[in-house]
């Protein structure tokens, strides 16, 4: 399975039918009001930008990678917000998988029952061979024997200035590797071969800047994927180079190189 990121969008394409998000965050504007942050509704533009994705690639499955909604618990208003979100979502896909990210709590109960809509585990859920993961959470040994894994939760962004010296965070893709001997020190074999870390597709979630933030989540925060010669790229595709190499000084001048394979 050829997996590609669609250009310009943080969504993966999975295959022909098949695209994956992460990180939705519905609900986010409410919180920042409540601290004096005045920013537009977000929810009908996400059901928009995921309708037009649907149109225009003509899919049928979408593949939720965690933290659909922002609030840990779940008031009336967000209950009401997230059963608006799947219906009209559930208008464009047939298929629509979940997997539980660590804001997802009683998510089941805002998702009406006649919907596309399935909850998988939060230890992962597979597709032919690739696993996708929240991140908040240990993988299942299962999910180590796809060949790529994919996961959410770090809403990656990486920091940047340009030629004029301003600094800013842009989203990005990361593409590491795991640390083989210590994956398998818990597992026992392990064949993945590529670990994806995907963008927010929340445009107001504030990510961590990988290059100058330790990343969230038991596999990163135990060492178990190479982050230090991790690759870099921005959402339009242009290869930044390695992780490591990318300080917060590094400027926005770089060689247009483009994700491949």
């Amino acid at each position: 399975m050829d997996i590609q990121p669609i250009l310009g969008e943080p969504c993966l394409r999975v295959d022909e039918r098949t695209i994956a998000v992460s990180d939705l965050h519905i609900g986010l504007e409410t919180g920042l009001r409540k601290d004096g942050v005045r920013v537009p509704e977000q929810t009908s533009s996400i059901i928009e930008r995921l309708g037009a994705l649907q149109v225009e690639h003509d899919l049928q499955k979408l593949i939720l990678i965690g933290d659909i909604k922002h609030d840990i618990g779940l008031s009336e208003g967000a209950r009401y917000r997230l059963s608006l979100f799947f219906r009209d979502v559930s208008e464009f896909y047939q298929d629509i998988i979940i997997i539980p990210g660590n804001h997802d709590g009683d998510l089941a109960g805002s998702i009406p029952e006649e919907e596309c809509v399935t909850i998988t585990s939060s230890f992962g859920y597979k597709l032919d061979d690739v696993g996708f993961l929240h991140g908040h959470a240990w993988p299942s040994k299962d999910l180590l024997n796809t060949k790529v894994l994919v996961m959410g939760h770090n809403h990656a962004n990486i920091a940047l200035v340009d030629r004029h010296g301003l600094q800013s965070k842009q989203p990005c893709w990361i593409r590491s590797t795991i640390v083989k001997d210590k994956v398998e020190e818990r597992w026992g074999h392990a064949a993945v071969e590529e670990v994806i870390l995907m963008p927010p597709f929340n445009p107001l979630c504030m990510g961590l800047a990988m290059n100058t933030e330790k990343g969230m989540g038991p596999l990163i925060r135990n060492g178990l994927l190479d982050m230090e010669n991790a690759r870099v790229f921005l959402l339009d595709g242009t290869d930044l180079g390695k992780l490591s190499a990318l300080r917060p000084t590094a400027s926005l001048l770089f060689e247009k190189k483009h994700w491949t394979g």
